[in-house]
């Protein structure tokens, strides 16, 4: 009989301590204000700005651990930005929801606030509010470029100058071109120029992959930004329209190449 009671008293006693949140694993976080179930707290690393749907924000853990219905509060998702996982889990996995996306030229940084409802009826609901600081990713203005260099252009004549739209204070960028046989790319500025005298009857035309990556330490991630810059030998004139027949004939001079 006592066996019975002690067995049942654990039992009661475990339904207990389940019954309630009673904090928030740190791990990965600042504590910044408050304990216990209500706690206050600022993610340690950033999270890089995306486009990419499902990408992980954070995970928050209530504690002891259970399984608990997680939710944001009505204005704890800044943007209706993030989605969990699942709503009812152990751990709350955050991810960026179908068609969001998180900039850092619009914010540096989103506050949200967590719930954790436990399964037993009255039991403490835990809140955490957390910050989330964003990174900046280094992004050219536009995913591809157009320029004419003259027939019989000689080595130095420059091209054009193509940097990031959006360094932030604090970057170092390296920029690095391929391939690197015709065209130079200056490291430092961003400005291309003819390597070799340009040709038309050897070379019409060439497309080069333009690379921006920040040094560690930057304020950017360390995440490389690309983009396409399309390069036409011949005369050049004032005119867009003979500029872009010009790069139409290059590109379809490519996409013949592609296919012999």
């Amino acid at each position: 009989m006592k066996g019975v009671l002690n067995l049942v008293f654990l039992c009661l006693f475990a339904d207990f301590t389940d019954a309630a949140v009673t904090g928030w694993t740190a791990t990965g976080f600042t504590v910044t204000a408050g304990s216990g179930a209500s706690v206050t707290l600022k993610k340690t690393a950033k999270v890089a700005e995306t486009k990419t749907a499902d990408t992980v924000i954070m995970t928050l853990t209530a504690e002891p651990s259970a399984t608990y219905t997680y939710a944001f509060t009505a204005a704890g998702n800044p943007g209706s930005v993030a989605k969990f996982t699942a709503a009812s889990a152990t751990a709350a996995e955050i991810k960026v929801d179908t068609g969001k996306s998180i900039d850092y030229e619009t914010t540096q940084s989103l506050v949200f606030v967590v719930t954790a409802t436990p399964a037993t009826a009255g039991a403490t609901v835990g809140t955490a509010t957390v910050t989330v600081d964003i990174q900046n990713v280094v992004e050219f203005s536009g995913t591809h470029y157009v320029a004419c260099v003259a027939d019989k252009a000689t080595a130095g004549t420059t091209v054009g100058t193509y940097t990031v739209a959006d360094k932030a204070s604090g970057d170092t960028i390296a920029y690095t071109h391929s391939p690197t046989t015709d065209f130079d790319y200056a490291s430092a500025t961003g400005v291309v120029t003819v390597k070799t005298t340009r040709d038309m009857k050897t070379l019409g035309g060439q497309a080069l992959t333009l690379t921006a990556t920040p040094a560690a330490g930057s304020t950017s991630a360390v995440t490389a930004g690309t983009t396409t810059l399309w390069i036409a030998i011949g005369t050049c004139t004032s005119s867009a329209l003979q500029i872009t027949a010009m790069l139409g004939m290059v590109m379809l001079s490519f996409a013949t190449a592609l296919c012999l």
